[in-house]
């Protein structure tokens, strides 16, 4: 199956929450296996698997993924499934660029854009 008609696929979802998961695994597998990326992370978690979640809040912080690098590093990863033509917005993302200021086990998110 192709890119196009796996996203297809995911966009016929009658849940827009189902059709969201779906597309945080597709990025989490993007992120472990794309050979741009591969050898950078130690570890890729989805935002419910990740260890120190509850440092940051129960409530969605807008993290859907977060990755460390094997630097050490920790990124936040927000991932917007929107039809293509859709701008994202600031208001958009505002709560999760304030929660990937925020500290956790000692540590902070490291900013990439």
């Amino acid at each position: 199956m192709t890119i196009d008609e796996l996203l297809t696929k995911y966009r016929a979802f009658d849940s827009k929450v189902d059709c969201g998961k779906a597309f945080e695994r597709l990025m989490k597998n993007f992120l472990l296996t794309y050979p741009e990326y591969q050898g950078k992370f130690s570890d890729v978690w989805l935002w419910n698997d990740f260890p120190f979640k509850n440092e940051l809040g129960t409530v969605d912080l807008g993290i859907d993924i977060v990755c460390k690098t094997v630097d050490g590093e920790f990124l936040a990863v927000q991932c917007k499934f929107y039809a293509e033509t859709t701008p994202i917005t600031k208001s958009a993302v505002d709560t999760f660029l304030a929660t990937s200021s925020k500290t956790f086990n000692g540590q902070k998110f490291s900013v990439r854009l």
